[in-house]
């Protein structure tokens, strides 16, 4: 058979070294990346088994081995079913740290392997040689059928193998496989229609040097696979390579010059090339070594962002319960301890029936108290919830000022309402506006009214609806209106009616205002002038509230 190729051409030559360079540099990269991890070791055998293969491909067509001919031959068909066993190991252990396959399928891999290999390296494989356009071709002989189907299995099964694996993998491990699939389709793909089909219908090996680099498509994008897009390792060691590489033909290249003219030049040239790939070397270093830290603090960063997002659900649980179990508590002996004592021991006295009341008080003070602290932790982590929908606030205000109304009226103070008639329809949260804001503001005004009159007024201006709660009470002083909706901000005059007065109240209810696109305000004349709390909420327009 003649061919349209010679294989001691330069180009086969400069192609097979430059494959055989980057495997090598492939093999230690991956290994050394992770020395413990079995697909690592796995790859690193495949690949230096490709490389004997490459190199013995080449040697055993040069005429200074041709008396050993067979025997090279032979060689690199043991290398050959040693292929075909670690692509099989590889395929079904990727990207797994440790060997996944059962012991007993193991030593079958191995077992058959070595006897496929011990026939191959036996005179059954290849009986002889015959000489070919000056080639050394082997005669094969029966031994070449248990190679043929072991190799055959092996790369079929590695295949579905692969394939079930991408199918059934989710997230960067499906991205592993994808990468050596894709490696695996190119270089059949190559091999099929750059020298399979043009041996067997033009009858040509012409592109036959470039097949070391198919399968250093395979081998490549393996090894970018396997070390998990973080090919940092393997960019440094390839540019060496590369550098190595260059220098080498330059230093051969320099040797086959006859004149000392050009000798002299290619000397010059490696000498810049030695100075050039120093300073390349040393840049890829250093840049590899920028994105390891830039990634090492990126990894970082992720880690205290989950802790930090962990300790948030956990404090807003935490708060979430503490509030459930004191309200709860608080709440069934408040409106148990009386009915209690009436319904076991008859009518009781008026003292114990004021002492029973003035424990309902305080227990209602430190209900309060508890339930602003927790309310502000929760606006200051972000964890309130707020169910958005259209409501009539006015609603909300009615239902307040009735509940508020006893405590009012057993103080003796003017408790009065002035609501028009009209829709004060809003979009926000009905709860949160009227059991925190509206009734804090309210509860506020009669707490911090001795004497005198309470007013709630609504108003509706076209973009607004305005909540006014104004009272004849203790005033604000100038030097504290600044404080009153901060955390923790009480006024001076307020605590000598309320010491246990937490200054939460208000931070609440601007937050909650705030949340809703309004605003909150006071007006106050100073100490004994009474004050005026003043809450706008966006209002629905005429479409809106019809929904």
């Amino acid at each position: 058979m003649s061919t349209l190729f010679i294989h001691d051409t330069l180009l086969y030559t400069v192609v097979l070294t430059i494959a055989i360079v980057a495997n090598v540099f492939l093999a230690v990269a991956v290994y050394r990346s992770d020395t413990h991890s079995a697909t690592n070791r796995i790859f690193a055998l495949l690949t230096l088994c490709t490389t004997l293969w490459l190199v013995d491909i080449y040697v055993v067509r040069q005429p200074l081995v041709l008396g050993m001919a067979l025997l090279f031959h032979r060689f690199g068909i043991v290398v050959a079913a040693l292929m075909s066993a670690f692509f099989f190991l590889l395929a079904h252990t990727l990207p797994s740290p440790t060997l996944r396959l059962h012991r007993g399928w193991l030593w079958c891999t191995i077992v058959s392997t070595a006897l496929v290999a011990g026939i191959n390296a036996s005179p059954y494989a290849f009986v002889g040689v015959h000489i070919v356009d000056g080639v050394p071709e082997p005669l094969v002989g029966v031994g070449m059928i248990p190679f043929s189907v072991l190799s055959t299995f092996f790369s079929l099964l590695a295949c579905l193998l692969l394939a079930r694996a991408y199918w059934r993998a989710t997230g960067v491990v499906r991205k592993q496989i994808r990468l050596v699939l894709i490696g695996v389709l190119v270089m059949l793909t190559l091999i099929i229609v750059t020298i399979l089909v043009p041996l067997v219908f033009f009858n040509s090996m012409l592109f036959l040097p470039l097949s070391p680099l198919y399968s250093l498509v395979f081998l490549a994008l393996t090894a970018y696979a396997i070390t998990t897009y973080q090919l940092f390792n393997i960019k440094v060691i390839l540019t060496q390579a590369l550098v190595v590489m260059i220098e080498l033909i330059l230093f051969a290249k320099m040797f086959g010059e006859e004149s000392m003219d050009a000798r002299v030049v290619d000397g010059g040239i490696l000498l810049a090339m030695l100075v050039i790939g120093f300073f390349l070397v040393r840049s890829v270093k250093n840049e590899v070594r920028s994105r390891e830290q830039i990634e090492h603090q990126e990894k970082e960063l992720e880690v205290v962002n989950t802790n930090l997002q962990d300790a948030n659900r956990n404090q807003e649980n935490l708060i979430h319960f503490i509030a459930h179990e004191v309200k709860g508590y608080f709440g069934k002996s408040l409106v148990g301890f009386t009915a209690i004592a009436e319904e076991d021991y008859g009518p009781i006295s008026p003292a114990l029936k004021k002492l029973a009341t003035q424990e309902r008080e305080e227990m209602h003070t430190g209900l309060t108290t508890v339930t602003e602290i927790l309310g502000a932790a929760s606006f200051k982590k972000g964890l309130t919830n707020f169910t958005m929908q259209p409501f009539d606030l006015k609603t909300e205000v009615q239902r307040v000022f009735e509940d508020v109304r006893p405590s009012a009226e057993g103080k003796g103070l003017q408790y009065t309402l002035v609501a028009p008639e009209g829709s004060y329809m809003v979009m926000g949260d009905p709860g949160q506006l009227g059991n925190h804001v509206i009734h804090n503001l309210i509860d506020n005004a009669v707490r911090y009214t001795p004497t005198g009159s309470i007013t709630i007024r609504l108003e509706r201006d076209v973009d607004v609806v305005r909540v006014v709660v104004a009272d004849s009470g203790v005033g604000i002083l100038p030097a504290d209106m600044q404080k009153l909706f901060t955390e923790g901000g009480r006024g001076t005059d307020s605590l000598k009616i309320n010491p246990h007065s937490t200054g939460y109240g208000l931070f609440i209810v601007k937050s909650i205002v705030e949340a809703h696109h309004g605003r909150v305000y006071a007006q106050s004349r100073g100490s004994g002038t009474g004050s005026t709390f003043i809450v706008e909420i966006p209002a629905l327009g005429a479409s809106a509230a019809q929904v």
